[in-house]
């Protein structure tokens, strides 16, 4: 059997991108600020200002995009959405940010009652629930009802599995899984994500068989 094509889109991958940008730029400001402020070579202050700008700009981008679910949102079809939806989205996005978790989730659960195709409100509800522990479950929920949104892009149907295989094995119940493994597998048989949702059943029940 060919194997699947390995998806490069994963919103994991653009948060480090993300986080990676504004580190560069960081270092980049701070030799060219040692130039200007203080006539020092540029080596000189990318040592002494870049090299602390960086660390500070890495900590600030990592904790926006852990909060925020940052990067996400270029698997979700952005095509489809209207201006008023991505303003939306922002608006939210910023209560999340200024530590309003509570009113960001009723948000996003307001916003996917008015648009039941687009699984973005609910991953953002998972990314911002599933650090607490009396929450995980909500985010579980989410993952899980995103799954079964009908027609979803390829890319964006593996982006959710994956979330949740990730989710589930954090807390120590990996086979959660195997059930919505199982039916994408069928219902998806001969395509891309039936193929990569039958290896990664199969890869869980090896598992399961290691640890009895």
């Amino acid at each position: 059997m060919t194997p699947a094509p390995k998806d490069r889109d994963s919103a994991r991958q653009t948060q480090i991108m993300v986080i990676g940008a504004y580190s560069c730029v960081s270092l980049i400001m701070g030799g060219f600020l040692g130039i200007f402020l203080f006539d020092w070579p540029l080596s000189l202050g990318y040592v002494v200002l870049g090299i602390p700008l960086t660390g500070v700009t890495f900590l600030i981008a990592h904790g926006i995009v852990e909060v925020t679910g940052v990067g996400a949102a270029v698997l979700y079809h952005p095509g489809r959405r209207s201006t008023d939806e991505v303003r939306r989205y922002s608006r939210i996005e910023a209560m999340a940010v200024r530590g309003e978790t509570d009113r960001a989730i009723q948000a996003y659960r307001e916003a996917y009652s008015t648009n039941l195709s687009d699984p973005e409100p609910l991953l953002r509800i998972a990314h911002l629930t599933v650090k607490d522990p009396e929450r995980r479950e909500v985010a579980l929920g989410c993952l899980r009802q995103a799954a079964a949104i009908p027609d979803l892009p390829e890319k964006t149907h593996m982006y959710v599995l994956r979330e949740l295989i990730e989710r589930v094995d954090e807390i120590g119940t990996p086979e959660r899984a195997a059930p919505i493994l199982a039916r994408t597998a069928q219902l998806h048989a001969g395509t891309r994500i039936g193929w990569w949702a039958a290896q990664e059943l199969r890869a869980l029940k090896e598992r399961r068989i290691l640890r009895a």
